[in-house]
């Protein structure tokens, strides 16, 4: 379900925010250190799209300012920012009565769909199985996780996926489909692995028929 239309300012950058998550950012363009300082000053929302390929992706987030980390004597700063709300760009983004971009949005609803509890243990089950084999038991990954904030987003901050696999998941447009999607995603790398782990005997094996 869509609500009403909202203006807001637009920061596209090759980047995808996902509700929840904090990042941080280096913002050196004269127009986005306008769009932070008034975003700052009036306690306002801005939206971050993924530009990509020359493409800026229609579905984004929400962001607000939590905290100036830096300002550097030449204006430039690095702040970081959280994710707040996905929504939907309607129209093409524009720059005529602001430095920067602005864009009409609808803000977009979590499809009802029921959630399986048996996909999200297994979605954990998985990343902590991956984690571990990448850290060797060195790094354990994380154990808390925030009730309040959709367990998809949470565990995606840990499973190295690229931009484009980034954007798909925002799109997703239930839990369960997040679910779904990082489970294959996890099968594919866990597979990749194993056959790493497979050759890599093969070829320890045969460096040693050579000694």
């Amino acid at each position: 379900m869509e609500n009403s239309f909202s203006v807001i300012p637009l920061f596209p950058l090759q980047v995808v925010l996902l509700p929840g998550a904090h990042i941080p950012l280096h913002v050196f363009e004269e127009r986005y250190k306008t769009l932070v300082r008034e975003c700052a000053r009036d306690k306002k929302e801005f939206g971050i799209n993924l530009v990509l390929g020359g493409r800026v992706h229609r579905i984004g987030c929400t962001a607000i300012l939590e905290k100036i980390l830096r300002r550097y004597p030449d204006g430039r700063l690095d702040i970081r920012v959280q994710g707040r709300k996905r929504y939907r760009l309607t129209e093409d983004y524009s720059a005529e009565d602001t430095p920067y971009f602005v864009g009409k949005i609808v803000f977009l609803e979590e499809e009802p769909a029921p959630i399986d509890p048996v996909l999200a243990v297994k979605a954990r089950k998985m990343l902590s199985e991956l984690l571990n084999k990448v850290y060797k038991g060195k790094e354990q990954p994380a154990s808390f996780f925030d009730e309040e904030r959709e367990l998809s987003y949470q565990l995606a901050e840990y499973s190295g996926l690229d931009f484009s696999q980034r954007q798909e998941l925002l799109e997703c447009p239930n839990e369960h489909q997040r679910l779904e999607m990082l489970i294959t995603h996890y099968s594919e790398i866990l597979d990749k692995l194993s056959l790493k782990d497979k050759y890599i005997s093969i070829l320890k094996m045969d460096s040693s028929r050579l000694n």
